[in-house]
């Protein structure tokens, strides 16, 4: 199963231990742990690398925050008018009336919203640097 944003919402679960761990399996003394660069939280050592390291643990803000965000501000933006044309527009008067209108207006201005989810969704390209640190 695919767990990448979709039009439908769904996110990204990088806490999930099995997925998306990094193992370093090369032969580093413990004295000389590597290093993931910015210093933060970016020492580990060789025993930790063999096993293992849950990046999105140990490096909350990194290079997709900002892609994400984008991407999530634009779902909120898009559910906060969902939920303003069925309470309001769909619950109206008019819509006795004339339901095929409001439905086309109502749509004609959810629309640009759900092309924003998909601009907002672009790849992020990061590179992780591994070095051993004396």
């Amino acid at each position: 199963q695919s767990r990448k944003i979709t039009k439908q919402g769904h996110r990204v679960d990088f806490s999930r231990r099995e997925r998306y761990l990094p193992i370093i399996n090369q032969a580093l003394s413990p004295e000389r742990p590597a290093s993931h660069l910015p210093p933060t939280k970016s020492d580990f050592l060789s025993e930790q690398l063999a096993e293992g390291v849950n990046l999105a643990a140990d490096f909350v803000d990194n290079p997709f925050c900002a892609a994400f965000k984008k991407v999530d501000d634009a779902v909120a933006a898009k559910q906060a008018y969902e939920t303003k044309q069925i309470k309001q527009a769909f619950h109206s008067k008019e819509v006795r009336t004339d339901m095929a209108k409001i439905v086309e207006t109502t749509e004609a201005e959810r629309a640009p919203l759900a092309a924003a989810i998909a601009a907002a969704m672009v790849p992020v390209r990061h590179t992780i640097v591994i070095q051993v640190v004396p």
